[in-house]
């Protein structure tokens, strides 16, 4: 009986087996340090700066929240958010 494959949700090739992700999408221990930036993304491999990196704002009540993900395959990389404290008599 043929192993049940399924298609990997980062980039859409057919893969078998328990993990979320096809081995190619699935980050490495061996990413060489980038000197230029300090940083790659851990999913594609590719040398991360803050021009080569997107973001995603959305606002929801009071509460700000910003998603980073890369330029390059668009793998989530951080989100933050906060919130503002209405000053007394606002």
């Amino acid at each position: 009986m043929p192993a049940k494959t399924k298609d990997c949700p980062n980039c859409g090739d057919p893969y078998s087996g328990p993990e979320a992700v096809c081995p190619d999408c699935r980050p490495t221990d061996r990413i060489p340090a980038v000197q230029r930036s300090g940083g790659a993304c851990p999913w594609c491999r590719q040398d991360l700066d803050w021009a080569s990196i997107c973001r995603m704002e959305r606002r929801v009540g009071s509460a700000m929240e910003v998603i980073y993900y890369c330029g390059f395959c668009r793998a989530f990389l951080e989100v933050a958010s906060w919130t503002k404290e209405k000053a007394p008599g606002d």
